[in-house]
């Protein structure tokens, strides 16, 4: 899961906004094509699934297609990964836990761990749950022990690996000191919570969350039944392996619809309809300061500078995810896509942005230009360079990728017949050709200000 952007909301922005006082509101459906289908229009992904809620007042929409092989439009009950927003349903198991008397925001995880586990500190200062559930423990991104890449990295990483890298883990900087995002805090959070529980994370989940909620397509693991409704998770055009967790799945191992986190989005507006009042509105709650932004942290979530307006965004190899919501306005925003693209969180934003009543524009997207087929063919090829990499160039019907050596293959898009770019990176690739036949000789790597020339294999 790659560290996210966090939203830009600011208390000018939605301020004075009356709410509806009851009424239905009128549908949204012009506005969400405009926002969204210029981004299936670019092929930035398959498909997309939307829900709103209004004043009470809920719609869902799809857009593109779930998959070639099923070329119809995702719905309110598509299943996908949500990635990171995994991370506001844990941290809610926490406040469960700290509503129950069982636990408190300043618990050190000394009283949680294992006896032969020794807990990482920095100036002796020992890091707390609070720590944990605000992204301020010190703790990198992912484990020391844990290879980072978009195959499956969660898959094997099981609670004797966690264990193992907390014993060895030097943290960065004192806890509390500094904010710092970290999959292993809130994963380490999730498998906390579950061994004090006596009880599987997911079990967990579904005791302290989604049964009460009513949410049972939001879970980890997926009944035939429900993996028959799973959209094929894809990255720059292409099928990639789905994501499985262990001991880090309170990071990011849930999957759900767009109907049941319409379920959640309307419990953080009137919690007291829910069996789960106390735990939501503590969660909910101003925590700390992000130093720079305007954006703070609850627990789990991230609290605009508005000081009411709750997000959180999701992404893993073949999926995006992002949910707004502002319980003051009633009002909520759900996106979902099968595609891994940072451009749905931008989406997200837009969307509520102009259900708060805001005037937005679409997003810009860079155009691309079409291909005969005959001249992406004669591009591909191997170019070697002499920084010691290789550029691998292939093609898949009507996309063609790029490929650095140890990394994963990148669609890249045409602005000109020699000249392309790339979506999922700021970088872009100059071809030279061969005047007497068209035939490529070299490639150019733009990346950075810096340019690295790769000559054809012959």
């Amino acid at each position: 899961m790659k560290t996210p952007t966090l939203p830009t909301i600011f208390a000018a922005m939605i301020a004075g906004f009356s709410q509806l006082g009851g009424e239905i509101p009128d549908s949204h459906e012009a506005e969400v094509k405009r926002l969204a289908q210029p981004l299936i229009d670019a092929q930035l992904m398959p498909g997309l699934a939307i829900g709103i809620y209004d004043n009470g007042h809920v719609e869902t929409y799809g857009l593109g297609i779930i998959s070639k092989e099923h070329p119809t439009p995702p719905d309110a009950n598509t299943l996908f990964e949500i990635g990171s927003v995994t991370k506001v349903f844990t941290s809610l198991l926490l406040a469960e836990a700290i509503t129950r008397g069982e636990v408190a925001l300043d618990t050190p995880l000394s009283r949680l761990l294992p006896p032969d586990v020794k807990p990482p500190k920095r100036d002796g200062e020992e890091i707390t749950l609070e720590d944990l559930a605000t992204h301020w423990s010190g703790l990198p991104r992912i484990p020391t022990n844990m290879v980072d890449s978009l195959a499956n990295p969660y898959a094997g990483y099981g609670r004797d690996k966690l264990l193992a890298d907390l014993n060895d883990c030097q943290v960065s900087r004192k806890p509390g000191a500094e904010w710092q995002y970290s999959n292993l805090g809130m994963g380490l959070l999730g498998t906390l919570l579950a061994d004090k529980a006596g009880m599987s994370y997911e079990k967990l989940l579904q005791q302290g969350i989604t049964n009460p909620l009513s949410m049972a397509d939001t879970t980890v693991s997926l009944s035939p039944g429900q993996q028959l409704r799973l959209a094929p998770p894809h990255r720059s055009g292409v099928r990639v392996p789905n994501w499985d967790f262990d001991a880090l799945a309170g990071c990011g191992a849930i999957r759900s619809t767009v109907a049941d986190l319409l379920k959640l989005i309307a419990a953080e507006i009137d919690p007291a309809s829910t069996p789960l009042a106390a735990p939501i509105e503590f969660a909910a709650k101003r925590r700390r300061a992000i130093p720079g932004q305007a954006t703070s942290m609850a627990l789990g979530w991230w609290l605009a500078g508005d000081g009411t307006t709750l997000s959180h965004n999701g992404q893993t190899s073949g999926y995006s995810a992002s949910v707004f919501v502002n319980p003051p306005l009633k009002k909520g925003i759900v996106v979902l896509s099968n595609g891994a693209a940072s451009i749905v969180d931008s989406l997200g934003e837009k969307l509520f942005q102009s259900l708060a009543g805001m005037k937005v524009d679409p997003l810009k997207i860079r155009p691309a230009v079409r291909l005969p087929d005959a001249q992406l063919e004669r591009l591909v090829g191997i170019y070697p360079s002499d920084a010691g990499f290789t550029i691998t160039i292939t093609r898949s019907e009507d996309f063609l990728f790029a490929q650095l050596t140890d990394q994963g293959a990148l669609r890249i898009f045409a602005e000109s017949p020699t000249r392309f770019f790339y979506r999922d990176v700021v970088a872009a690739l100059q071809f030279e050709m061969d005047p007497t036949n068209d035939f490529p000789t070299a490639v150019t790597l733009l990346q950075n200000g810096k340019q690295f020339r790769c000559p054809r294999e012959p």
